[in-house]
């Protein structure tokens, strides 16, 4: 598989940050990563890694066939090195269920896993949005994040919801878990230092 799709049940799990962090990782080890951000609503991804911004063409545009899908993507350069290929929203306005549910959709995708190693989605909010489904099901694995201290009825309702929607799992991020006192090392600062 080439696509997986990041996603949550909530707001502020920290899903976006999972899946920039997981695309710089896998360029990190020589792979060719996309990201696609497909929050039309709350374009995170895009707000943390574009210097641009949400402005700029993207995904709309392609698919009202004013430019082509290798034109809009931006390339984000990570501390090290390492790039991903960023695909934005776009200028266009657009209803989300219907774009993600279209021809256009699986086009892209299809191009995509035709250039990339990994294509990663950053989806809505899951059970937050009705149409979290329609995202989900672009991607050939799901990758899941949990929060510490999420709502287990909340983790139980998506893993149900996933089960009906049919993507395999890929796995679990437990996210935002507290750092142990014992690793903090002396002074907080984690370095590493002799018993004495």
């Amino acid at each position: 598989f080439r696509t997986v799709v990041v996603a949550s049940a909530t707001l502020a799990d920290g899903k976006t940050t999972v899946t920039a962090n997981t695309a710089f990782a896998a360029a990190r080890g020589g792979d060719r990563v996309a990201v696609i951000d497909a929050d039309f609503i709350n374009p995170a991804l895009t707000t943390l890694l574009s210097p641009t911004g949400v402005a700029g063409p993207g995904l709309t545009d392609v698919a009202a066939g004013t430019t082509r899908l290798s034109s809009v993507g931006e390339q984000v350069s990570g501390a090290d090195g390492s790039a991903v290929t960023l695909f934005r929203r776009g200028t266009l306005a657009h209803q989300m269920p219907d774009f993600f549910s279209s021809a256009k959709a699986s086009a892209f995708l299809d191009e995509l896993e035709e250039s990339f190693d990994l294509v990663l989605i950053d989806a809505p909010p899951v059970l937050r949005l009705a149409h979290g489904s329609t995202v989900v099901r672009l991607g050939q694995r799901v990758l899941v994040v949990v929060p510490h201290k999420g709502d287990m009825g909340t983790a139980e309702e998506l893993q149900q919801y996933l089960a009906v929607v049919g993507v395999p799992v890929l796995g679990y991020v437990y996210n935002f878990a507290p750092l142990r006192h014992e690793i903090l090392g002396r002074g907080g600062s984690g370095a590493d230092s002799p018993a004495g």
